[in-house]
């Protein structure tokens, strides 16, 4: 019997972390963070305590109440990729469950870096497995990493091969065959797996109601070029701000900011730990080409230097969706000696993620840019999610007998479970919290 206990990321979006029961072994996908709730109770407290019983409290982590009974009997915890909706709990829960942590090689960087940035400790092995490659849970349970595309390197689609079955999980991607960097979606394995029978199929459904296929990132790449390349900048500063982890696009910024002949300095703590774990495995080599700066003082410091010679430099920093401790943010408020002037160009190369929170912070942002009276370019993106075209293309290749929506509240996976079942397949929904099981 396969047993599914879903411990977040179905009542919202983000603190993704599901249980798999086969047999009397059970394994762990995802170990994700509620960002918004854990930054609403970190950002006024001087010194938040971080004790997880609070942090599960305040539904900033997963509840492990649900598998209790299991505790004993968890083999491995495998995260997908290294997005903190999927890693993020792990400095708080590893200490709880104290099993081997495997994945990918950027993942494994992440989480890392992650440890060290906060001084944390856990008792966990972190091991890499190579992306398209294998891990022997146990001598009856293998996990297969198979390459697959996302808005940061080294995402996997897992699949769980079990004496129960074939359980794939799938719980953000895209299907991207011109990647701007890293290898395209491995389809031929997948369509092996598919053939081989997949007994659960557990997917994101994010913007399954999206009808159309998602563009690649080679897209996102073109419209960077046309607003970097193609509007007058002279003399004037260009600041961009984009997603930490996502090292393609960071990349492309870096190629046109060559062709600007600007000097590129990168400024965050999130851009630091990113850039800095991308480097220590040697997918990129950034930091050759650019500045990266990580803390206030050193950031301070850079842009009295960049206000006397705007036109010199290209500035990529935190702040996307507004939040009130990032860069961008804090250069708004008037904390660094910078002053926006009028045509200064602030680029989003990202969308806004849909919570009132983000919503309410850019919202803020952008009435603080337009009394500036800035240059705003908005939505220079692409998602890293699929969109219906791509969800029906998976799940017809990997043909499951059960599958179970994923990866947000029930409005989100109501319409995958309704596309899954239009498409003549099974589906279950489950909220967080709620058990399926399959003789």
């Amino acid at each position: 019997m396969i047993e599914h206990i879903v411990l977040g990321g179905h009542n919202d979006v983000g603190m993704n972390m599901h249980a798999i029961k086969v047999g009397n072994e059970v394994i762990l996908l995802d170990m994700g963070l509620n960002v918004d709730k854990f930054v609403q109770y970190t950002e006024d407290r001087e010194d938040p305590n971080l004790d997880p019983k609070i942090l599960t409290r305040i539904g900033a982590i997963p509840n492990l109440t649900p598998i209790k009974s299991w505790m004993g009997d968890i083999k491995v915890i495998i995260p997908s990729h290294g997005h903190l909706d999927h890693i993020g709990a792990v400095p708080y829960l590893g200490k709880k469950i104290p099993q081997d942590i495997v994945a990918t090689p950027y993942t494994i960087a992440v989480i890392k870096k992650i440890l060290q940035d906060n001084n944390y400790s856990i008792p966990n092995k972190l091991k890499e497995v190579p992306v398209n490659g294998s891990y022997k849970v146990s001598p009856t349970i293998t996990a297969e990493f198979i390459n697959m595309t996302h808005s940061i390197p080294h995402t996997a689609m897992v699949c769980l091969h079990t004496p129960e079955g074939n359980i794939v999980y799938a719980n953000d991607f895209k299907l991207d065959n011109t990647p701007v960097l890293g290898k395209k979606p491995n389809l031929e394995r997948i369509e092996q797996i598919g053939k081989e029978g997949v007994k659960l199929l557990i997917i994101e459904s994010l913007n399954a109601g999206e009808e159309r296929k998602t563009p690649s990132e080679a897209v996102a790449k073109e419209m960077l070029r046309d607003v970097m390349l193609g509007v007058r900048s002279k003399g004037k500063a260009i600041i961009v701000t984009t997603f930490s982890s996502h090292i393609s696009r960071l990349k492309t910024i870096l190629d046109f900011s060559k062709e600007l002949d600007r000097e590129v300095i990168f400024m965050g703590r999130s851009l630091h730990k990113y850039v800095s774990a991308a480097e220590s495995i040697n997918l990129v080599k950034f930091s050759d080409r650019a500045k990266v700066i990580g803390f206030k003082d050193k950031i301070a410091t850079k842009l009295r230097q960049v206000q006397k010679n705007k036109g010199k430099y290209l500035i990529v920093m935190t702040g996307h969706q507004g939040e009130p401790q990032s860069v961008l943010s804090r250069l708004i408020s008037n904390q660094f000696d910078f002053i926006l002037e009028p045509d200064d160009h602030v680029i989003f190369s990202c969308s806004v993620i849909p919570n009132q929170v983000n919503i309410d912070n850019r919202d803020r942002m952008e009435r603080e840019l337009r009394a500036r009276k800035v240059r705003i370019f908005k939505d220079v993106h692409v998602s890293g999610h699929a969109s219906r075209e791509d969800l029906k293309d998976l799940i017809t290749i990997l043909n499951p007998k059960t599958i179970v929506p994923s990866h947000g509240p029930e409005k989100k996976r109501i319409v995958l479970h309704d596309l899954a079942r239009e498409m003549g397949y099974k589906s279950v929904l489950l909220d967080d919290g709620r058990t399926l099981s399959l003789p």
